[in-house]
């Protein structure tokens, strides 16, 4: 194997992390709400001096070993720094932040401990780093994949494969100490040019993929809200629309009807003028919650407006069945709640169409269930109880 000039492959790592330090910062900057790109702009500013200071002290001839001590510790908190900022950026064990705190700095103090003993004993030094090191690297492999799934899975696998490279090579290298017991001619092994190459893929690689990642996260979410009830986080009219027309797609594919029931809230107008919007916005999200609880795996749940809500029951056979359902619904959303310190009654209107007897068409099916709902809010009108008040 070619042996590289380890002078220029250094120098070169020096440069990208200084790059990669720059670009999580700005990354973090432009991302300041996303839980963890504040940790990993923390771990590129800790890998980045960390070279530099492990170069400048070699090629001036300064105590060596202090130096790649120190060098050691940083490297030790910016994989601990990436790998806490997988953590938050994924939402993975959320409820033991305080906790985390704790053991990160246990195992810190424990870390610091240890490079202090084998400060002028590199070989014992790296024989108990390298480990360590894979450690924490693999932990962050296994954050990255845990429960990922669609599109996320195929970002956070690529972004994978380069923690998996460094692993790789910082086990050959841990190897290869071992097996020839010797500091000085473990980094004369040809192995060590492989290793400062995937120092350089892991590098870029983490750099680069993890901003990918907060690229895609914003996307999603930008996508959610544009599709969402930011009040109830139901679907909202612009989703609606595109599952019905799937819906439709579908059923006229495999022949089985499905219904469209909307629902309506009674005088949900005087709960706003008498109680404030406040309680009728807590009103509208303990329906979404009731509404949910009905909901099928098949079925889809949604907000249309206002006081509107819409409910879709897939694999329906016959008309007939959307009249179980339907009270079914009702018996689920109407009765007593309490919102915000005021005893509220839920009470509901609703209309049903099923496809196709009723249209094959979305408007053909909501204007039925429209006019079905109003009929029923006119019949029941004035044997609904009223808002009471605590």
């Amino acid at each position: 194997m070619t042996k590289l000039d380890a002078v220029t492959l250094d120098f070169v790592i020096d440069v990208i992390e200084l790059v990669s330090m720059l670009l999580m910062i700005v990354v973090w900057q432009v991302n300041r709400r996303l839980p963890g790109t504040a940790f990993w702009a923390l771990a590129a500013a800790l890998y980045a001096p960390g070279g530099l200071l492990s170069d400048i002290a070699t090629s001036s001839g300064v105590n060596t070993n202090l130096d790649l001590t120190i060098f050691n510790v940083l490297t030790f908190v910016a994989n601990l720094c990436l790998l806490e900022g997988i953590l938050r950026f994924r939402a993975i064990a959320d409820d033991t932040l305080r906790l985390r705190k704790y053991y990160g700095l246990f195992f810190f103090i424990v870390y610091l401990s240890l490079s202090y003993f084998y400060v002028d004993m590199p070989l014992q030094r790296r024989l108990f780093i390298c480990p360590i090191s894979i450690t924490v690297l693999f932990s962050s492999v296994l954050a990255l994949l845990w429960r990922a799934r669609g599109p996320e899975i195929v970002v956070n696998s690529v972004i994978s494969l380069f923690f998996l490279v460094m692993i790789a090579a910082e086990t050959g290298r841990w190897w290869i100490t071992l097996h020839l017991g010797n500091i000085s001619l473990a980094d004369q092994h040809p192995w060590m040019n492989l290793y400062l190459l995937s120092s350089i893929m892991f590098v870029m690689g983490w750099t680069y993929g993890l901003s990918i990642a907060c690229s895609f996260r914003v996307q999603t979410i930008m996508l959610t809200m544009a599709r969402e009830d930011a009040l109830t986080q139901l679907p909202n009219r612009r989703y609606v629309d595109e599952i019905i027309n799937l819906a439709i797609k579908q059923s006229r594919r495999s022949g089985v009807g499905f219904g469209v029931i909307l629902i309506d809230l009674n005088k949900f107008k005087m709960v706003n003028d008498e109680l404030g919007h406040s309680v009728g916005d807590g009103l509208l999200v303990e329906v979404a919650k009731r509404l949910r609880s009905f909901r099928r795996d098949t079925d889809f749940i949604g907000r249309i407006g206002g006081d509107e809500f819409i409910a879709i029951t897939r694999n329906v056979e016959k008309a007939q069945v959307m009249l179980r359902i339907m009270q079914r619904l009702r018996s689920t959303l109407d009765g007593v709640a309490t919102v915000r310190g005021q005893h509220l009654f839920i009470s509901s209107s609703m209309g049903a169409a099923f496809w196709p007897d009723d249209g094959e068409l979305e408007q053909n099916l909501l204007h039925t269930a429209d006019q079905r709902m109003y009929q029923d809010k006119a019949e029941q009108k004035s044997c609904w109880p009223d808002v009471n008040r605590a």
